[in-house]
């Protein structure tokens, strides 16, 4: 495990597992092996874990296609006729003033 506080929060589950273990139920041979055995398998959990987490924050959204509804015809013609009386009443602005809106 690369993260120090991850580390310790497996050495922590792997302390309780241990402790919930019932010893007239479980016949532990090789005690230093045991634990071994538990902190690594608790260690790869954990590395599938954060694995997915990250492989889920990676993944991209997938793209939706909006199309863009634009103006209807009637709304469109409206705007061309307003841009028109705009220009009419810029081109009869003095020089300066069409300069000062511009």
């Amino acid at each position: 495990l690369r993260d120090r506080h991850r580390a310790a929060d497996v050495a922590q589950e792997t302390w309780i597992k241990l402790a919930k273990i019932d010893p007239d139920t479980v016949t532990v041979l090789n005690d230093r092996h045991f634990i071994f055995k538990v902190a690594g398998n608790l260690a790869i959990d954990a590395l599938r874990v954060d694995q997915r987490q990250t492989r889920n924050l990676s993944a991209e959204p997938p793209s939706i296609d909006i199309a863009d509804p634009g103006l209807p015809p009637e709304g469109l013609l409206l705007a061309k006729e307003r841009i028109g009386i705009l220009d009419e009443a810029l081109q009869q602005l003095s020089p300066n003033a069409r300069k000062a809106l511009l």
